[in-house]
């Protein structure tokens, strides 16, 4: 068997006898019930869907778009939807559905049920 390990600037450290004993404990990984399958790995293929990505970075593009082009009219409409006030301000102001802010958040609007529908 062989000898502990012990350290010439501490013969007493129960640290380093304690690491000595689990030295020769046996290993873990050698005593498995886990049966080899392959005798070499097998690279795992996925036939991945870049429809899905393509449409949620066009989203990310629109939106983006629209914050850069009309940030205080996104602003109002973002806020009208928990406070009153800006809410009877758009009312007032007469948004239209032809309103660029209203078609471009609804274009996102489609293209994220879009996506959430095709991954069912």
């Amino acid at each position: 068997m062989p000898q502990p390990i012990i350290s010439a600037f501490a013969p007493h450290d129960s640290m380093l006898q304690a690491k000595a004993d689990t030295m020769f404990a046996p290993s873990i990984f050698k005593i498995h019930l886990l049966e080899k399958a392959n005798q070499k790995p097998i690279i795992h293929y996925t036939n991945y869907d870049y429809l899905i990505a393509g449409v949620l970075f066009i989203v990310y593009l629109l939106f983006v778009l629209l914050y850069v082009k009309n940030r205080k009219r996104l602003n109002q409409v973002i806020k009208a939807f928990y406070i009153n006030r800006f809410a009877s301000q758009l009312a007032r102001e007469e948004v239209s559905i032809v309103n660029r802010v209203s078609v471009i958040l609804s274009i996102i609007f489609f293209f994220n049920d879009t996506v959430c529908l095709a991954g069912n």
